[in-house]
């Protein structure tokens, strides 16, 4: 039919997505709780999700515990911004693991001041990093003074960590 139309330019803006991610430990050591965080802006709405995509939480952090009421397992979270947009991070898993358990072997015994004495971790695991009190990082340590000398154990991977003394005893007088 001849006719045309001239069409008015639209610019169209590319709006940032907002920043999505979880952080916290992904671990509860024995029996516990974690939280897990996004990055909070007040101007953004959280949905954290289960691994059935049901909402459980609306807040920029959730608390998982062993006992619930949000339990161990897998969560994400999805934020939105004041345009709509949104972004999801996730999913992770929390897991539950166990602290590690060792006792100090000492001898000889009775432990005195003054002779070497030997202690160690018994038993003995290569995955734990161990940290003594004196600050060796060794699963034996060889000592003459008197004092209790403490070993932490942790687990790299979980973060999970416990402690184990024993005593060298001062001469007497």
């Amino acid at each position: 039919n001849g006719c045309t139309r001239e069409l008015d330019e639209v610019e169209v803006e590319e709006l940032p997505l907002p920043t999505a991610s979880i952080s916290g430990n992904l671990f509860i050591c024995d029996a516990g709780c974690t939280m897990l965080s996004a990055p909070n802006d007040p101007s953004n709405t959280y949905e954290w999700l289960d691994n059935a995509s049901s909402v459980v939480s609306t807040g920029s952090q959730i608390n998982v515990c062993v006992g619930g009421p949000l339990l161990p397992g897998i969560y994400s979270v999805k934020v939105t911004d004041q345009n709509g947009c949104s972004n999801t991070a996730g999913p992770v898993t929390v897991q539950v693991a166990i602290s590690p358990s060792f006792t100090v072997n000492i001898a000889p015994v009775p432990a005195c001041a003054g002779q070497p004495t030997t202690l160690g971790v018994s038993p003995f695991d290569p995955t734990l990093n161990y940290v003594w009190s004196t600050g060796a990082t060794t699963p034996t340590i060889t000592v003459s003074q008197a004092g209790t000398y403490t070993v932490v154990g942790t687990d790299p991977v979980s973060g999970c960590s416990s402690s184990a003394s024993e005593t060298v005893h001062p001469l007497p007088d």
